[in-house]
């Protein structure tokens, strides 16, 4: 049981890591894309859009780790913890993008 617990942390650490390299490429090219068609204000809307995501996935990621640390079993799901994080941030960048 162990080695099996061991095994599930090395695989959630390698989804963690290809999870940041997607998210950063895509939001560099996103951005970038934005910045050409709408102007670099819109780009910097983008970008923090996309770094508001990112915080919102990789706090939900941890949550996750965190659980299946503390209970291997759990079947609590990293997207429904991504949804509350998402709604607690999407007050903040709608009050930024109004400014």
């Amino acid at each position: 049981l162990c080695s099996l617990c061991m095994y599930a942390c090395k695989v959630c650490d390698v989804v963690e890591v290809a999870g940041r390299i997607v998210m950063s490429t895509t939001s560099v090219v996103i951005t970038g894309l934005v910045s050409q068609r709408y102007g670099e204000q819109a780009a910097q809307v983008t970008n923090e859009g996309f770094d508001a995501a990112g915080h919102a996935i990789g706090t939900a990621w941890a949550m996750f780790k965190i659980g299946k640390a503390f209970d291997p079993k759990s079947t609590r799901k990293p997207t429904s913890l991504a949804k509350v994080a998402a709604e607690e941030n999407s007050a903040e960048l709608k009050a930024k993008c109004k400014k």
